[in-house]
């Protein structure tokens, strides 16, 4: 039988720099964007979970690592995450959160890693887009640190910067 049970990460480390272009076309002015991002963090398992997967028939211990994206359109290279040191690609999946977003995905087989207390991940990619660049605070405690060459920010949702530095080369800020 399958269960589904969703976990997120104890810890999740965003870090990126967004760098900003103003492209015209004819009167009017869009402003683009490209960054890279880079994500770290890692997952904790419960001891009732940990027992449950150690219980699991080997065929059953594959789980899904997935990552939901407003727009695959701005993904530019492949998309890779690091679980436990191996290197899985991420891909296309259907629909994320609320059906709102697309969602990419990995299989993991719990039964090779040797520690389910403490799973790390890591990724890097790189995104374009336009207008804006926001993320979800999914993680128990979740930290984002952003750099980009725009001078006007704007910053929106529930959540402010702790700590923000605007200056005519760009801005620097950290939730």
């Amino acid at each position: 039988s399958v269960v589904d049970v969703r976990v997120l990460p104890k810890k999740l480390d965003i870090k990126g720099d967004i760098q900003n272009k103003i492209r015209k076309k004819g009167i009017y002015q869009i402003s683009l964007f490209s960054a890279p991002i880079e994500m770290n963090g890692f997952f904790e398992l419960s001891e009732e979970m940990q027992k449950c997967v150690s219980e699991m028939e080997d065929v059953n211990r594959s789980v899904t690592v997935e990552l939901a994206l407003s727009d695959l359109k701005g993904i530019t290279d492949e998309m890779k995450i690091t679980i436990a040191g191996t290197e899985l690609d991420l891909k296309p999946d259907g629909n994320g959160l609320l059906h709102e977003t697309s969602q990419i995905s990995a299989k993991v087989n719990l039964g090779e890693l040797q520690d389910l207390n403490k799973i790390p991940f890591s990724m890097k990619f790189n995104i374009k887009g336009s207008q804006s660049i926001k993320f979800v605070p999914i993680g128990e405690m979740t930290t984002v640190a952003l750099t980009s060459n725009a001078t006007t920010p704007s910053f929106t949702g529930n959540f402010l910067p702790d700590e923000s530095s605007v200056a005519d080369s760009g801005f620097t800020c950290n939730w």
